[in-house]
Protein backbone atom coordinates (compact mmCIF):
# COMPACT_ATOMS: atom_id res chain seq x y z
CA UNK A 1 0.00 0.00 0.00
CA UNK A 2 1.49 3.58 -0.83
CA UNK A 3 2.54 5.51 1.59
CA UNK A 4 -0.08 9.15 2.85
CA UNK A 5 0.96 12.10 1.37
CA UNK A 6 -0.85 15.02 2.48
CA UNK A 7 -1.48 18.71 1.45
CA UNK A 8 -3.15 20.91 2.59
CA UNK A 9 -4.06 25.26 2.57
CA UNK A 10 -6.45 27.96 2.64
CA UNK A 11 -5.74 28.91 -1.11
CA UNK A 12 -7.30 26.75 -3.70
CA UNK A 13 -4.99 28.22 -6.25
CA UNK A 14 -2.13 26.80 -4.29
CA UNK A 15 -2.64 23.44 -4.82
CA UNK A 16 -0.73 23.41 -7.58
CA UNK A 17 2.08 23.61 -5.56
CA UNK A 18 1.81 19.93 -4.18
CA UNK A 19 3.78 16.93 -5.12
CA UNK A 20 2.65 15.09 -7.59
CA UNK A 21 2.13 11.90 -5.41
CA UNK A 22 -0.01 13.64 -2.73
CA UNK A 23 -3.07 11.61 -2.08
CA UNK A 24 -4.78 13.53 0.37
CA UNK A 25 -6.03 17.14 -0.06
CA UNK A 26 -7.74 19.41 2.16
CA UNK A 27 -8.21 22.99 0.93
CA UNK A 28 -10.63 24.75 3.01
CA UNK A 29 -11.48 28.53 2.54
CA UNK A 30 -14.36 30.69 3.24
CA UNK A 31 -13.40 33.67 0.94
CA UNK A 32 -14.18 33.74 -2.77
CA UNK A 33 -11.93 31.75 -4.21
CA UNK A 34 -10.77 30.19 -8.05
CA UNK A 35 -12.68 27.55 -9.93
CA UNK A 36 -10.69 23.96 -9.50
CA UNK A 37 -7.59 24.33 -11.35
CA UNK A 38 -6.27 22.73 -14.53
CA UNK A 39 -3.31 21.10 -12.46
CA UNK A 40 -5.34 19.19 -10.47
CA UNK A 41 -5.52 16.23 -12.75
CA UNK A 42 -1.80 15.58 -11.95
CA UNK A 43 -2.65 14.16 -8.95
CA UNK A 44 -3.63 10.60 -10.52
CA UNK A 45 -3.03 9.24 -6.80
CA UNK A 46 -5.19 11.61 -4.86
CA UNK A 47 -7.39 9.06 -2.73
CA UNK A 48 -9.32 12.10 -1.18
CA UNK A 49 -10.16 15.52 -1.83
CA UNK A 50 -11.79 17.65 0.46
CA UNK A 51 -12.49 21.40 -1.18
CA UNK A 52 -15.17 22.40 1.01
CA UNK A 53 -16.01 26.10 2.15
CA UNK A 54 -14.91 27.05 -1.50
CA UNK A 55 -16.26 29.65 -4.47
CA UNK A 56 -16.78 26.15 -6.85
CA UNK A 57 -18.74 26.94 -9.42
CA UNK A 58 -18.69 24.10 -11.79
CA UNK A 59 -16.80 20.45 -10.91
CA UNK A 60 -14.03 20.23 -13.22
CA UNK A 61 -10.67 18.63 -13.80
CA UNK A 62 -10.62 15.80 -11.93
CA UNK A 63 -11.19 13.29 -14.61
CA UNK A 64 -8.27 11.78 -13.90
CA UNK A 65 -8.10 11.27 -10.93
CA UNK A 66 -9.60 7.49 -11.17
CA UNK A 67 -8.22 6.23 -7.50
CA UNK A 68 -10.28 9.21 -5.68
CA UNK A 69 -12.54 7.56 -3.11
CA UNK A 70 -14.00 10.38 -0.94
CA UNK A 71 -14.42 13.66 -2.36
CA UNK A 72 -16.18 17.10 -0.28
CA UNK A 73 -17.47 19.56 -1.95
CA UNK A 74 -20.27 20.78 0.32
CA UNK A 75 -20.97 24.52 0.77
CA UNK A 76 -19.57 25.72 -2.25
CA UNK A 77 -22.08 26.98 -5.18
CA UNK A 78 -22.37 24.00 -7.34
CA UNK A 79 -25.78 24.31 -9.35
CA UNK A 80 -24.73 20.68 -11.76
CA UNK A 81 -23.21 17.57 -10.55
CA UNK A 82 -20.85 16.81 -13.45
CA UNK A 83 -17.61 15.83 -14.14
CA UNK A 84 -17.84 12.62 -12.06
CA UNK A 85 -17.96 9.79 -14.57
CA UNK A 86 -14.65 8.19 -14.43
CA UNK A 87 -14.59 8.66 -10.41
CA UNK A 88 -16.06 4.84 -9.90
CA UNK A 89 -13.68 4.14 -6.74
CA UNK A 90 -15.49 6.68 -4.96
CA UNK A 91 -17.35 5.94 -1.39
CA UNK A 92 -17.83 9.13 -0.51
CA UNK A 93 -19.31 11.81 -2.09
CA UNK A 94 -20.44 15.11 0.22
CA UNK A 95 -22.52 18.03 -1.95
CA UNK A 96 -24.26 19.67 0.93
CA UNK A 97 -24.80 23.09 1.03
CA UNK A 98 -24.77 24.05 -2.74
CA UNK A 99 -27.33 24.86 -5.16
CA UNK A 100 -27.94 21.91 -7.35
CA UNK A 101 -31.06 21.72 -9.06
CA UNK A 102 -31.59 18.00 -9.43
CA UNK A 103 -29.51 14.54 -8.99
CA UNK A 104 -27.78 13.51 -12.13
CA UNK A 105 -23.98 12.84 -12.78
CA UNK A 106 -24.06 9.65 -10.29
CA UNK A 107 -24.83 6.75 -12.64
CA UNK A 108 -21.02 5.41 -12.78
CA UNK A 109 -20.87 5.69 -8.95
CA UNK A 110 -21.46 2.16 -7.86
CA UNK A 111 -19.21 1.89 -4.92
CA UNK A 112 -20.72 4.86 -2.93
CA UNK A 113 -20.96 4.17 0.76
CA UNK A 114 -21.78 7.63 1.87
CA UNK A 115 -23.87 10.15 -0.13
CA UNK A 116 -25.36 13.64 0.79
CA UNK A 117 -27.02 15.80 -1.40
CA UNK A 118 -28.96 19.04 -0.76
CA UNK A 119 -31.07 19.83 -3.54
CA UNK A 120 -32.29 23.54 -4.32
CA UNK A 121 -35.46 22.52 -6.13
CA UNK A 122 -37.91 25.38 -5.04
CA UNK A 123 -39.56 25.25 -8.76
CA UNK A 124 -40.58 21.99 -9.73
CA UNK A 125 -40.80 18.50 -7.67
CA UNK A 126 -37.80 16.79 -7.34
CA UNK A 127 -38.29 13.07 -8.52
CA UNK A 128 -35.51 10.66 -6.93
CA UNK A 129 -36.92 7.16 -8.42
CA UNK A 130 -34.15 5.22 -10.00
CA UNK A 131 -31.42 7.42 -8.84
CA UNK A 132 -29.59 5.24 -6.08
CA UNK A 133 -30.88 2.13 -7.44
CA UNK A 134 -27.41 0.84 -8.48
CA UNK A 135 -25.90 2.29 -5.34
CA UNK A 136 -25.92 -1.50 -4.07
CA UNK A 137 -22.99 -0.28 -0.90
CA UNK A 138 -24.58 2.63 0.03
CA UNK A 139 -24.80 2.78 4.15
CA UNK A 140 -25.29 6.47 5.03
CA UNK A 141 -27.45 8.58 2.74
CA UNK A 142 -28.57 12.30 3.41
CA UNK A 143 -31.08 14.01 0.99
CA UNK A 144 -32.46 17.55 1.78
CA UNK A 145 -34.16 19.86 0.00
CA UNK A 146 -33.77 23.23 0.10
CA UNK A 147 -36.50 25.39 2.06
CA UNK A 148 -39.60 25.58 0.11
CA UNK A 149 -38.50 22.80 -2.42
CA UNK A 150 -40.38 19.11 -2.08
CA UNK A 151 -39.88 15.68 -3.50
CA UNK A 152 -42.16 14.14 -5.74
CA UNK A 153 -44.92 12.19 -4.06
CA UNK A 154 -45.26 9.66 -3.51
CA UNK A 155 -41.55 9.19 -2.64
CA UNK A 156 -40.16 5.50 -3.22
CA UNK A 157 -37.20 4.33 -2.17
CA UNK A 158 -35.21 1.22 -3.66
CA UNK A 159 -33.57 -1.53 -2.20
CA UNK A 160 -30.79 -0.93 -0.43
CA UNK A 161 -30.01 -3.48 1.77
CA UNK A 162 -26.89 -1.84 3.77
CA UNK A 163 -28.09 1.31 4.54
CA UNK A 164 -27.56 2.11 8.48
CA UNK A 165 -28.85 5.68 8.36
CA UNK A 166 -31.38 7.97 6.41
CA UNK A 167 -31.63 11.46 7.26
CA UNK A 168 -34.22 12.61 4.61
CA UNK A 169 -35.22 16.76 4.56
CA UNK A 170 -38.94 15.96 2.39
CA UNK A 171 -42.09 17.95 2.26
CA UNK A 172 -43.47 15.35 0.31
CA UNK A 173 -47.07 13.59 1.32
CA UNK A 174 -45.68 10.33 1.40
CA UNK A 175 -42.90 8.33 1.91
CA UNK A 176 -42.98 4.31 1.07
CA UNK A 177 -40.70 1.60 0.96
CA UNK A 178 -39.24 2.09 4.18
CA UNK A 179 -39.19 -2.11 3.87
CA UNK A 180 -36.53 -2.00 1.36
CA UNK A 181 -33.93 -0.75 4.35
CA UNK A 182 -33.73 -4.21 6.18
CA UNK A 183 -30.58 -3.23 7.82
CA UNK A 184 -31.25 0.61 8.91
CA UNK A 185 -30.43 1.74 12.29
CA UNK A 186 -31.00 5.34 12.79
CA UNK A 187 -33.44 7.43 10.74
CA UNK A 188 -33.82 11.00 10.89
CA UNK A 189 -37.42 12.60 8.85
CA UNK A 190 -38.14 16.50 8.79
CA UNK A 191 -41.64 17.28 6.34
CA UNK A 192 -43.60 19.51 7.35
CA UNK A 193 -46.32 17.80 5.18
CA UNK A 194 -45.07 14.29 5.44
CA UNK A 195 -48.33 12.77 6.53
CA UNK A 196 -47.88 9.20 5.80
CA UNK A 197 -45.00 6.61 6.05
CA UNK A 198 -45.19 2.90 4.52
CA UNK A 199 -42.90 0.45 6.00
CA UNK A 200 -41.85 1.68 9.04
CA UNK A 201 -42.81 -1.04 11.20
CA UNK A 202 -41.10 -3.92 9.53
CA UNK A 203 -37.63 -2.08 10.15
CA UNK A 204 -36.33 -4.39 13.11
CA UNK A 205 -32.91 -3.04 13.54
CA UNK A 206 -33.65 0.65 14.09
CA UNK A 207 -31.91 1.96 17.01
CA UNK A 208 -32.82 5.42 16.96
CA UNK A 209 -35.30 7.57 15.26
CA UNK A 210 -36.03 11.56 15.06
CA UNK A 211 -38.39 13.20 13.28
CA UNK A 212 -39.27 17.05 13.14
CA UNK A 213 -42.21 19.35 12.35
CA UNK A 214 -45.09 17.59 11.72
CA UNK A 215 -43.42 13.93 10.65
CA UNK A 216 -44.35 12.51 14.30
CA UNK A 217 -47.77 11.96 12.84
CA UNK A 218 -46.94 9.65 9.95
CA UNK A 219 -44.66 7.48 12.62
CA UNK A 220 -47.65 7.60 14.84
CA UNK A 221 -49.90 6.35 11.96
CA UNK A 222 -47.85 3.27 11.43
CA UNK A 223 -47.06 2.26 15.21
Amino acid sequence: MAEEQWCTGGELKDICKCHEDTTHFKFVSTDYIVPIPRCMTKFTKAISLDLQWNDIREIRNLDTLVNLEKLNLNYNNIKKINGLENLKNLNHLDLRGNDIKRIEGLENLDKLNFLAIDVDNRYSPLDVEGKFDHMKGLEELHLHTKAGGVLRSPVSFPRLEKLKRLNLKTYAMKIEGLENFPNLEELKIEGQYTDKMEGFRVINKIKKTRYAYHSKHAFDKEN
